[in-house]
């Protein structure tokens, strides 16, 4: 684009102007997108201002050429994320770019949910941002891959007191996933994650403890999730009564979570205290 002042005149398309005896004409060349402003010839030269004292006829030439670019090919895998600079243009499906000779190319692959970024390839290396000098074509490839994951299985057992026809019931919450489990459920986990589990028996229950080698005792229950997992919940009745009276709970009278047998370590019902049956 060229303006001629004074009048801020467009002369992008040419135009001849008539100017008073000794006044100065000034020209201002501003580049359209694609094209870069190449210079003057005729009254004026060089690539700045022009500035013309009109004391004769001039003719001043300005020449533009269309940009030089080249092209960015962005390459990804299945799960990308991958933002490219400048424009914040989304390349996580893959893209084709032209930039212009010299320019810089910025791209991010920031870990998506179910994916890890694992690395760059052709022009970029590494795990970090990757800056691209733009002076012939490149080609970019970044590298996701999903996470691995275990499985952390709760397992919720109920006793029932057949003598008074009722069962131990709760629930147990998952953090950091927040998620509530009123029966046996699974939950994923990344590699190396943590969890946490909290016990919280129904209203008429008591929670007994947890049982299964990851986690004792009746406090939280934390975990490191580095393989898959089994945590069993034990929830019982509670029922005040004379655990000493033997007609409602005779000595061998015990719950082994797993499987429904009682040939070895168990659990009392009401004592919470290990026996053999």
């Amino acid at each position: 684009m060229i303006t001629a002042d004074p009048g801020n005149r467009d002369c992008s398309k040419g135009c001849t102007l008539s100017v008073a005896d000794g006044k100065t004409l000034t020209l201002q060349a501003s580049e359209n997108e694609g094209y870069i402003f190449a210079g003057w010839s005729g009254a004026c030269s060089g690539t700045e201002g022009c500035e013309i004292t009109m004391n004769k006829n001039e003719v001043v030439t300005a020449t533009f050429e269309k940009e030089k670019t080249w092209q960015l090919t962005v390459r990804t895998s299945e799960g990308a994320k991958v933002m490219v600079n400048p424009g914040n243009r989304d390349c996580s499906k893959g893209c084709t770019l032209f930039v212009a000779d010299g320019k810089k190319v910025t791209l991010k692959a920031p870990n998506s949910p179910n994916y890890e970024f694992k690395g760059w390839g052709g022009a970029c290396s590494g795990t970090y941002s990757c800056s691209v000098l733009m002076d012939r074509h490149n080609t970019v490839t970044a590298l996701f891959e999903p996470y691995k994951t275990y499985t952390l299985t709760v397992d919720i057992y109920e006793w029932v007191d057949s003598t008074f026809d009722v069962a131990g019931k709760g629930r147990v919450l998952i953090n950091p996933q927040g998620k509530i489990c009123g029966a046996n459920c699974d939950t994923e986990f990344i590699e190396n994650t943590g969890a946490i589990l909290y016990a919280y028996p129904n209203k008429g229950s008591e929670f007994v403890g947890w049982h299964g080698g990851v986690c004792d005792g009746q406090g939280a229950c934390q975990i490191l999730m580095n393989s898959n997992k089994l945590v069993n919940a034990i929830f019982q009745p509670d029922i005040e009564v004379d655990l000493f009276d033997e007609r409602l709970f005779p000595p061998e009278t015990c719950y082994k979570p797993g499987p429904r047998s009682c040939a070895a370590e168990c659990v009392n019902v009401h004592a919470s205290q290990k026996q053999t049956c």
